[in-house]
């Protein structure tokens, strides 16, 4: 149990790492694009259509040309939150995000991205079973607290008869950990977490101090 403990949390390290690092190249090529379209909006006032046309005809599939990055402030939450939204766009879910963090914060990186993992799958999941998906997504610091807020619509009998959302799934036993993770890690950060739901949405908020 403890070989497949730390072989797990290796492998996670090296998940966000990647996605950091995608992150960042995504970064790099928007700046990059910011310099192309600096450069057509000149030859455009200059009346060298020809060259913006060839400049535009370069760039057509040229990546990173109007995605809109998320940028928390904090490198590992925004490869979680570019990923998720990213997966939320192919899923056709509106996906709204604000999230204002710090670049260095008192939590691992394995937890960070453990939680905001889990409360987005959530999330997304529950969105695919509804016919007019939503999901808000807000973070933010207050009174010495990390504050996390996830909404999402949900299926109104499925919370009516299954208000925590646990899986139902076949194999249980293999899946429904994501709640249990969530409350394991706004103890350990000595902070705490509400699940609830109103109406067809279901609501989780988390709490995690920032006291080192």
């Amino acid at each position: 149990m403890k070989l497949s403990y730390e072989v797990g949390g290796q492998g996670e390290q090296q998940t966000v790492e990647a996605a950091v690092r995608l992150t960042n190249e995504m970064r790099a090529q928007r700046h990059e694009m910011r310099n192309h379209l600096a450069s057509l909006s000149v030859l455009l006032s200059n009346g060298r259509y020809d060259k913006a046309q060839a400049l535009l005809t370069d760039l057509i599939g040229a990546p990173g040309c109007g995605d809109s990055m998320i940028n928390s402030g904090n490198a590992v939450a925004d490869a979680i939150l570019n990923q998720k939204a990213a997966q939320a766009h192919n899923l056709n879910i509106p996906l709204h995000i604000d999230a204002c963090l710090n670049a260095s914060l008192p939590i691992q990186t394995s937890d960070l991205s453990s939680l905001l993992g889990n409360l987005l799958n959530n999330a997304l999941e529950a969105s695919q079973q509804v016919n007019a998906p939503e999901i808000t997504v807000r973070i933010f610091p207050a009174a010495g607290y990390l504050c996390f807020l996830v909404r999402n619509r949900a299926d109104a009998r499925t919370l009516q008869n299954n208000p925590q959302l646990v899986t139902t799934k076949d194999e249980p036993e293999m899946h429904g950990f994501g709640l249990n993770i969530i409350r394991s890690i706004a103890d350990k950060y000595d902070g705490k977490a509400v699940f609830e739901t109103e109406g067809d949405y279901f609501t989780a908020r988390i709490m995690l101090a920032l006291t080192e």
